[in-house]
Order: C-alpha cells, then sequence, then structure tokens
C-alpha cells in the first residue's frame, strides 16, 4: 500500500473521485429537474381537470336557475291571475319565490317584476330591494347598488350581471327576458360565491386562484396583474416562472374562466425534502463509488507502475511513474535528437571533406584556394553562385563587392579563374537581387566575366560551376559580361548537374514501401545520371557525383535501420561502399560501387523478406475484430514490431490485396450474412460490421452492389411457394 500511495496515484484516485463525485450530483440535479417537470406536469393537468370540473358544476347551477326561473314565472303568473289585486296576492307571491329559492345555495334573492302594473315581488336572504321609476335599488348592510333592467332584456341567452360600488360586489343572473314579456325576473347570488369557489381551490400547490372575465375579478388580488399579461383569451396551461404554470378553465357563464396558479417552489420543495430523506442511501452510495474509484485507480495504475520500472534505470533517482516515464521518454527523445543531428553532422562533415580533399589533391595552384567552411555550418543560408574571370584579374575582384558578399577562389587554371560567390541571405541580400548586385559591381571592371545562376544550396555548386565554365568563351570585348540569364534555356549552355532531388525522393520512398525493383530501378536511373557527366579531370564534376553518392547511401542505411536490421547485417558492405564513394574515382570504380549498391538491397530485400504474415492469422484477427470501428492495420503490425509501410507491403504480398479491401471483403460477406438471416435492423448490422454510422455503411454496400441493405434483404428473401407456384403456371 505504502508503495502504491506516491503523487502519481493520489492524483489519479482524486480524478477518478472528483469525476464520480460530479456524475452522482449531476444525475441527482437532473433527475431532479425532470421529476419536477413531470410531476409539475401531471399536477398542472390534474388541477386543469378540477378546475373544469367545478365549471361544469357553475354550469349545472346556473342551468337549474334557469329552470327554477321558468317554474317562478308560471306560477306566479297563475298567482297574478288568481289573486288579483287582493291583499293576499303580494304574500303569495313571495311564497312562491322563497319556495324555489330556500334550498338553493346560490340565490340569496329571487325578484319578479310586474311590468303592467308597475310592482315588484321578491323574497331575498340579505338585501332590502325597491322599484322605483324603472330602476331597481339594491341595499346590503354595507352598500346600495342601482341598475335597470330594461337594458339587458332580449339578451339571447342568460348573463351574470356585476354591480360595482366602492369596492363592493352584488351579483345578478339575469335569464333571458324579451321586451313584450308582461314582466322582468332575476335572481341575486351571494356576493362572495365566486370568490369562495376560488378559495376552496387553494392548496399547498395552488397557491393562488380567481374567476374572470377579463374585466372583474373575483378571488386572490395578488393574480390581478394576470389580466395585463393576456393569458385569459387561453385554455390550458400556460408556464409561468420558476415551475409554475398558470391553469386556465373552459369558459362558463357567457365569458368567465377559472385561473389558477400553481406553485412549482412548493412541488420542488416536495421533490427536495424527498431527495433529502434519501440523503443516507445517497451517502452509502458515494462510500461504494469511493471503494470502486479506489480499485479502478489500483486497476489502471498497475500497469503504468510496471511500465516506469521496466524503463527506470540508474540515472533516475524518481519514484513517481510519471516522473520516470516523462524522464524516460526525454532522455529518449534526446537520444534521437543526438542521432540525428549526428547523422547530419557526419553527410555534411563527408562532403566537406570531399570537397577539401578534392580541392587540395587537384594538381593545381591551389595556395589562394578560399575557405568554404562556413557555407557547411549549421542552419546555414546563403545564396551562392560562381563567377568565371580573366586569372590575372582574380585578385582586383573581391574589392568590387559589398561587404555583406564574400568572393573566394573556388579553383583556377592557367586562364580562367572561378570564384564562388556567396552572401549570406538579409535584407540587403537575396536570392532574387544577388545576380543584380554582382552585375552592377562588375560595370565598373575593365574583364571580361561569366556568371551563374543564383542558388540557395551548397549541392547546387557543381552546376553553378558548369554554368560559368561554359558560359565564359561567350564573352568578348564587346560583351563583356555574361550572365546565365541572357542565356536562360538556350541549348549551347546547359549542364548535366542539376541535384536529383526527386530521383534520390523516389529511391527512398521505393526503400521504405519495400518496393525492391522500383527501388533499383530508380538507383539505375540515378547512376545513369552520373555516367552521362563528361569525363574529365575536374574537380567539381567528382564533388557533385561524391556528394549524389553519399546521399544514396545515407538514404538506404537510414531506411534500413528504421526496417530495424540490425546494422551487424551489412556493416562490412556499407564500410565498403563507404570506402568506395569517399576515396576512390566514380569512373574507375563505377561497377564495384554499383554492385555494391545492390548488394546491400538485396540485404534489406532478403531481412524483410525474414518477416511473414500468416494469413490464416490475419483472418483470425480480422474476424474477431469485424465490430470494432476503430481496426486498423495497426493492430496487426504491432504484432511484428515492423514499421507501417513494410506492414502494409508483406500484407498484400502474403494476402494479395491491401488491407482496407481485405477489411472491407470480410465485413461485406459478414453484413451479407446477417442481411440474409433478417434477425437484425439495418443499423444493427452497420454496427456488427463496424460501422457507426449506418449511412456510411449503406453507401459502401450500395457501391459494391449496386443495392440498398433494403433493397438487398427484399431481393434475397425467399418467395412462399404458393405465389412461385402461381408464376410458374402464368
Amino acid at each position: 500500500m505504502r508503495r502504491l500511495l506516491n503523487g502519481t496515484f493520489i492524483r489519479y484516485f482524486f480524478s477518478y473521485l472528483l469525476i464520480f463525485v460530479i456524475s452522482v450530483f449531476s444525475l441527482a440535479f437532473v433527475y431532479r429537474s425532470e421529476l419536477i417537470d413531470v410531476l409539475s406536469h401531471q399536477f398542472e393537468s390534474n388541477v386543469l381537470d378540477q378546475l373544469n370540473a367545478v365549471v361544469n358544476d357553475l354550469d349545472e347551477g346556473i342551468k337549474e336557475m334557469y329552470t327554477v326561473n321558468n317554474a317562478i314565472v308560471n306560477n306566479v303568473d297563475v298567482v297574478l291571475s288568481k289573486y288579483n289585486d287582493s291583499p293576499s296576492q303580494s304574500n303569495n307571491v313571495r311564497m312562491e319565490l322563497k319556495k324555489y329559492i330556500v334550498g338553493n345555495s346560490y340565490i340569496i334573492a329571487s325578484v319578479y317584476i310586474d311590468k303592467l302594473n308597475g310592482r315588484m315581488y321578491s323574497y331575498n336572504k340579505q338585501y332590502s330591494l325597491k322599484y322605483t321609476g324603472g330602476d331597481v335599488i339594491i341595499h346590503s348592510p354595507a352598500q346600495s347598488f342601482i341598475f335597470s333592467p330594461d337594458q339587458y332584456i332580449d339578451a339571447s341567452s342568460g348573463r351574470l350581471i356585476y354591480l360595482e360600488s366602492d369596492g363592493e360586489y352584488c351579483l345578478i343572473y339575469f335569464p333571458v327576458n324579451h321586451s313584450y314579456f308582461n314582466y322582468t325576473s332575476f335572481f341575486i347570488l351571494g356576493a362572495s360565491l365566486l370568490s369562495d369557489v376560488c378559495q376552496s381551490l387553494i392548496s399547498n400547490t395552488v397557491s393562488e386562484c380567481i374567476i374572470t372575465d377579463g374585466n372583474h375579478v373575483f378571488g386572490s388580488s395578488g393574480m390581478r396583474s394576470v389580466l395585463s399579461k393576456g393569458f385569459i383569451n387561453e385554455t390550458g396551461i400556460v408556464p409561468f416562472e420558476n415551475y409554475s404554470s398558470l391553469c386556465i378553465s373552459n369558459a362558463f357563464a357567457g365569458g368567465l374562466r377559472i385561473c389558477a396558479l400553481t406553485s412549482g417552489q412548493a412541488l420542488g420543495a416536495s421533490i427536495s425534502a424527498a431527495l433529502y430523506n434519501c440523503l443516507p442511501v445517497l451517502t452509502l452510495l458515494i462510500a461504494l463509488g469511493f471503494i470502486l474509484v479506489f480499485g479502478i485507480t489500483n486497476l489502471t495504475y498497475k500497469p503504468l507502475h510496471k511500465l516506469a520500472a521496466r524503463m527506470k534505470d540508474e540515472s533516475i533517482t524518481q519514484n513517481d511513474p510519471l516522473r520516470i516515464l516523462d524522464m524516460a521518454m526525454s532522455q529518449q527523445k534526446n537520444r534521437s535528437i543526438d542521432l540525428e543531428e549526428k547523422i547530419d553532422y557526419y553527410r555534411t562533415l563527408i562532403k566537406k571533406s570531399v570537397l577539401d580533399s578534392i580541392m587540395s589533391a587537384s594538381g593545381k595552384s591551389s595556395e589562394d584556394i578560399h575557405n568554404f567552411d562556413y557555407l557547411f555550418a549549421p542552419n546555414a543560408d546563403y545564396a551562392i553562385a560562381v563567377l568565371a574571370c580573366d586569372a590575372s584579374f582574380s585578385a582586383s575582384v573581391s574589392g568590387l563587392f559589398d561587404p555583406d558578399i564574400d568572393a573566394g577562389v573556388l579553383s583556377r587554371n592557367d586562364e580562367t579563374v572561378f570564384l564562388l560567390i556567396s552572401g549570406i541571405k538579409n535584407e540587403s541580400v537575396t536570392e532574387n537581387n544577388l545576380e543584380s548586385m554582382v552585375l552592377e559591381a562588375l560595370e565598373c571592371a575593365n574583364a571580361r566575366f561569366a556568371l551563374s545562376s543564383v542558388s540557395t544550396s551548397v549541392l547546387d555548386m557543381p552546376r553553378l560551376y558548369s554554368q560559368a565554365e561554359k558560359l565564359y568563351p561567350c564573352t568578348s570585348d564587346e560583351k563583356r559580361i555574361v550572365s546565365w540569364k541572357d542565356y536562360n534555356g538556350d541549348t549551347p549552355v546547359n549542364d548535366n548537374f542539376e541535384y536529383p532531388n526527386d530521383r534520390i525522393s523516389a529511391f527512398e520512398n521505393a526503400l521504405r514501401s519495400c518496393e525492391f525493383s522500383f527501388a533499383q530501378s530508380a538507383l539505375n536511373e540515378i547512376f545513369d545520371l552520373l555516367d552521362a557527366i563528361p569525363v574529365k579531370n575536374d574537380t567539381i564534376p567528382d564533388f557533385f557525383i561524391r556528394n549524389v553518392l553519399i546521399d544514396l547511401l545515407s538514404v538506404l542505411t537510414i531506411c534500413m535501420n528504421d526496417a530495424k536490421i540490425a546494422f551487424t547485417d551489412f556493416e562490412n558492405p556499407y564500410l565498403e561502399t563507404l570506402y568506395l564513394c569517399r576515396s576512390c574515382a566514380y569512373e574507375t570504380e563505377k561497377k564495384s560501387i554499383r554492385s555494391h549498391f545492390a548488394e546491400m538491397i538485396r540485404i534489406f530485400e532478403k531481412k524483410t523478406g525474414a518477416v511473414s504474415v500468416p494469413p490464416k492469422m490475419i483472418e483470425l484477427i480480422v474476424k474477431e475484430n469485424l465490430s470494432n470501428p476503430d481496426f486498423g492495420i495497426t493492430n496487426i503490425y504491432d504484432k511484428y514490431d515492423i514499421s507501417i509501410a513494410y506492414m502494409s507491403y508483406l500484407f498484400k504480398k502474403e494476402i494479395g490485396v491491401g488491407f482496407s479491401d481485405y477489411v472491407w471483403k470480410m465485413r461485406f460477406e459478414k453484413a451479407c450474412e446477417l442481411l440474409a438471416e433478417r434477425k437484425l435492423s439495418v443499423d444493427e448490422v452497420s454496427l456488427a460490421v463496424g460501422y457507426l454510422h449506418s449511412s456510411s455503411f449503406r453507401r459502401k454496400f450500395k457501391q459494391e452492389t449496386g443495392l440498398s441493405p433494403t433493397e438487398y434483404i427484399t431481393e434475397h428473401t425467399p418467395k412462399p411457394e404458393s405465389a412461385v407456384g402461381a408464376e410458374t403456371l402464368y
């Protein structure tokens, strides 16, 4: 345990624990929100059903008043005709009115107006009524209300009338009365009737309730602001705020609606309390999660610890696995960088030493040969050109140029000297303006000059030298200065020293793809190019050839190393080839050089050919991973410890087709089998053969067969025997 409890293990543990805790609480929060939404909707539906049930009761009560009104009118007409103006007439009418309203909880007073005689008869439980000049005056204990019944005559249906005085309401139900009737009847309802209905609906989840027609409000005064929000014309559930909703009933009594505001906060508080009651279970869950996180951390940490133990060496004193791996990877990276730098330095050193040895052994006067070591320095960035001039004038040339431009003797003979013009690239000297700067400086000199083109690569020195050498005979007293741009593209002045970078790249690509016949062909093309260089005892062609040979040998060596071929397997032919390329004249040893390169390529091919990819094993691996969308050739080459490029070569060599085509063939056959069985949907078949997105699978399948998966199922579904027989008869 003490061995495990280090910084890395603790960081892993708390990372997993943090993820677990966040996941649990996020799940609880989401669950709470979803639960509130679901229960709120369910409760709102229940509240709306309750409101509509109350509306139905009120409608029934109003319909009952309509029936009562008809009975009262008929009976009162009988009483009036029977007791015509007798003293007992008024009492008999009131008794008829009382008989129908005593048991009705809605009606406070029943009123009948005899329009023929201008008399009003009433029975009421609360109000005092007078009929004067066609107006009815209603006296309550607190207020008086006046209204004219005539203004409500000839309505198409019964109406509820609100009379208001100093904030007090009187509620009247006016049945259908027509102007040709000899009477007018109406009922005075309890002023608190609608408010009482609203109050009965208030509960712990219905915070406020009103009955309104848009102008008048009965019930909770706090909901008067609802009228300004324009909700009153809607029916159903209207989202409000903070999990609250406004439930609006169906219309009744000529436009009245019941509006109830549900309390989402109360519902949320109840659910939160329920979750709080589950806290012991949640605590137990967290404790189990703590143990689970510890186990997962230990499970994922052990491979890291083992890997760190394998990579640790004496130079690493740390015990933390991540620090060990970081230091080990850094050391490996530094070793790789050092190796690359050593290879680059070695190649540069060989090229420079070849140039030095050639120039010093040319047999010509070399006491003033310039030192060009700076051109081979790491990250050197120079623009260079070769200038040919009369040997007697060479000593004066360097004084003509700008201080940023260096001119040094590259080689000389009895009549001509060749100078290498170089300038480090900066704001004043560029590849484009070096030529114009040199030509401008030469205008004041009385001599003949031939200037090559400009390049930024030291490897182009042979080509530049060849250009200057061939241009110099074109100079004359009339045309003292000749530059390459004057003859660019002319056949008489071309050269054979264009550095074969493209051919060398093709040679390298063929080696990395293990296409050895193509690599040999590319190598032969390069050798043919070198053979075509004119045979002269000159230093520049020799320098060019040796550089090309050294590059070819370096590329071949690096590719063999990347293919994990041990250096001991090709050490002797490599050293012999290096000696021939560096120290021997190509003209005399070219056959031997070719044979040595061919021998190294044969070793390359033989060693890589020792690795085989058993087709049966490949088939088994692919079948096991058909449903894995991330399956690739890397899953195979890891087992054989070789490069991807060589793995692709071996795969095609052993199997006969490319890896992608082979995997698709296996997946296609499996898909056809599953589709024919008709046990899985197309999407399930897509997943079974490694396609996360069925659209990609459908497109690929149709490209292969010309049919969509659905059409393929239909095409390969056996027809019923009866249908087959009928078709045959036909």
